[in-house]
Parts: C-alpha cells; structure tokens; sequence
C-alpha cells in the first residue's frame, strides 16, 4: 500500500536500509535501519513517487501476498500467448491439508505399532 492505495507489485528483494534521523547533540547524523523492499509495480506508479524512492517500499506496507502464475493458453486458431493469471495467497489454501497429529511427547505408541 503506498499513500493508501493498494497496487499490485512484483517484490524482487528485501533489504534494510540506514534512513537519517536527523542530528545528534554533537552535530553527528543520527539513523535508524529501515526494512524496505525493492518492487515493480504491475500496476500504474506514481511518476514522481517512483522516481524518489528508487522502487522501494516500507515492508509494513505489504498487506498481501499474491502470484502472478504464467499461463500460455493455446487458443482455438493454434496462436499460443503468452499471459499470467493472478493467485491470491499462494499456498494459503493447502496449509490446512493433512491429518491432525498430537504434540511432542504425546504420542500413542500402541498406534506407531500398529504399522
């Protein structure tokens, strides 16, 4: 989110950066680290924003994760394109799949034995 509005950004790292804080009591700059990512928008930037912040973004910014999927559809004339298709939380829906188990030092070992 940037100036609150969302757009839809491609994140190619992560970094922290030394931001100034202004200056000390003995004339010293003062900084603090910053944990920024470096993006490419998918949607349209603003030009001048785009221009300050070099691509970057605070990473408390990020509200959502998605994936832009590549998808090359073959279409009815033969003509293959190349498109990508958007995924919203990727891997969010298949985190709950799987059996439930007991915790650490709860196991029952009359059905480890079972196999």
């Amino acid at each position: 989110m940037l100036d609150g509005e969302i757009h839809l950004t491609k994140v190619l790292y992560f970094t922290c950066l030394a931001v100034a804080d202004g200056l000390d009591e003995d004339g010293e700059q003062i900084f603090h680290w910053q944990a920024m990512a470096l993006v490419m928008m998918y949607s349209y930037p603003d030009h001048d924003l785009l221009e300050l912040s070099f691509h970057a973004v605070n990473v408390k910014s990020i509200t959502d994760v998605i994936g832009m999927v590549p998808h090359q559809p073959n279409l009815p004339s033969g003509v293959t394109e190349d498109r990508y298709f958007l995924v919203e939380k990727p891997g969010l829906n298949i985190a709950t799949f799987g059996v439930a188990y007991k915790g650490a030092g709860e196991d029952d070992e009359a059905q480890d034995n079972e196999y």
